[in-house]
């Protein structure tokens, strides 16, 4: 009969810089808290899309304000200082201007329904777990 394997516990960590490249605007702009789509074909994208002949996109500035089209609340996702929210929720937004939808979260979901208008928010944008993910808050 073999030995079993012995295993070891072995924490790591890596950074790497990766270059964002054509959608380097796009990127900008939700550090500054501001929603750029694009535009080619006759529509507009948020998040964007890159036409396929490899010409640079129009750029576009959206209000940075959607409708919350459906709901996924997910207990214990952390909030943006890495603390546990319980009230996070993903949610499929329809923002102002663009044809499409865009996934982002929301970390205080009390209350939030289909239907609800949501602000980008740059605070929500900088969660440290999910540096690309998108956030948002609700809109008074």
């Amino acid at each position: 009969m073999p030995e079993s394997a012995v295993t070891i516990a072995v924490d790591m960590q890596l950074q790497y810089r990766h270059p964002l490249g054509a959608l380097s605007p796009y990127f900008r702009a939700l550090q500054e808290g501001r929603a750029l789509a694009s535009r080619w074909r006759g529509r507009t994208y948020f998040p964007p899309r890159l036409p396929p002949d490899g010409r640079p996109p129009e750029w576009v500035e959206l209000t940075g304000l959607g409708t919350v089209i459906a709901i996924t609340r997910a207990h214990g996702l952390p909030g943006p200082t890495g603390e546990a929210a319980t009230t996070s929720a993903c949610v499929l937004v329809a923002m102002d201007g663009a044809g499409n939808m865009v996934v982002g979260r929301v970390h205080d979901s009390r209350s939030l329904q289909p239907g609800c208008r949501l602000q980008l928010s740059v605070a929500e944008n900088l969660t440290p777990a999910f540096p690309l993910s998108l956030g948002f808050k609700r809109f008074a």
